[in-house]
């Protein structure tokens, strides 16, 4: 069995630092990983491989010479091939153009499955695996949580994420596409030799004029474009104030409780003796202590 992985290497959340001044993302400190999605997509075209015993995983991504490294991880992972489309005319695409250059790509490879993540984690779209099954004529499902291969490779019971945590579930004809959710499974950690391997790995690159793809039929001019970044505002805090015009016992009281009303208080008054022996008795009705 063929399968052929969609990836995408995106910038890690946790490394986008936005000044505040001038509203840029500072470049230096952004670090680049496999989308999520898609190192589950891979580690799922991986144990596919393994259930039936054979088979050949591509990883493909487009990007630029960074992206090297997304796909030396999905080799490190258990992928056999690799491959990275760019030139210059691929820097500025919109989502249907992206899946067209990955399905005239696909489309000479020869595949049984074709799977995608369901959104990456910088634009979060989710229209690329759709738009790559509408230009090859598969059938699609989208955000997979569980996949089965039949016993003869020919078909697959997918189940899917609907809405209010609801699921569905599908049999989908072979070959297909679709689209995996995070949580499908959790990504292999691969040793060092794997790492080792996968950098020494030659992974070619090939162009629009190398797919045979005209720059006319790309949508440059609409792709999205980033206009201004901001920092979110911090939502306001309510604090509860008591009324002033309470005594100081009822205030502290309005403090602990939060404002929030019907919570019974009691007010000992007494010497030093007393109080401690209403605390201990109060600990002891209430199987605190014993007394």
């Amino acid at each position: 069995m063929k399968i052929v992985v969609c990836v995408k290497q995106v910038p890690d959340p946790n490394s986008v630092d936005v000044d505040p001044v001038t509203g840029a993302i500072d470049e230096e400190r952004l670090i680049y990983v496999v989308n999520p999605p898609d190192r589950c997509a891979v580690e799922e075209a991986v144990r596919i491989k393994e259930w039936l015993g054979e088979g050949e995983v591509t990883a493909i991504t487009l990007g630029p010479p960074r992206a090297e490294e997304a796909l030396r991880q999905c080799l490190a992972i258990g992928a056999d091939r690799a491959l990275r489309l760019w030139d210059k005319d691929m820097e500025s695409l919109d989502a249907l153009s992206i899946a067209l250059v990955l399905a005239e790509a696909i489309k000479g490879m020869g595949y049984d499955l074709i799977l995608c993540g369901a959104e990456s984690a910088d634009w979060g779209s989710g229209q690329v695996g759709a738009a790559i099954a509408e230009l090859l004529g598969l059938p699609q499902v989208s955000v997979i949580t569980e996949l089965k291969m039949g016993p003869d490779g020919r078909n697959a019971t997918v189940q899917r994420k609907l809405e209010r945590g609801e699921r569905e579930v599908v049999e989908c004809p072979l070959p297909a596409v679709f689209t995996i959710d995070a949580s499908l499974n959790e990504p292999r950690y691969p040793s060092l030799p794997c790492y080792v391997e996968a950098l020494m790995r030659e992974i070619p690159s090939i162009g629009l004029q190398d797919l045979g793809v005209r720059r006319g039929s790309l949508r440059i001019e609409t792709a999205p474009k980033i206009l201004g970044i901001s920092l979110p505002r911090p939502r306001p805090k309510k604090v509860f104030t008591p009324d002033s015009k309470l005594s100081a016992f009822q205030r502290i009281d309005a403090i602990l409780s939060g404002g929030v009303v019907g919570r019974k208080r009691i007010l000992i008054e007494g010497s030093p003796e007393k109080l401690a022996e209403r605390i201990v008795r109060f600990l002891a009705e209430r199987g605190i202590i014993g007394y």
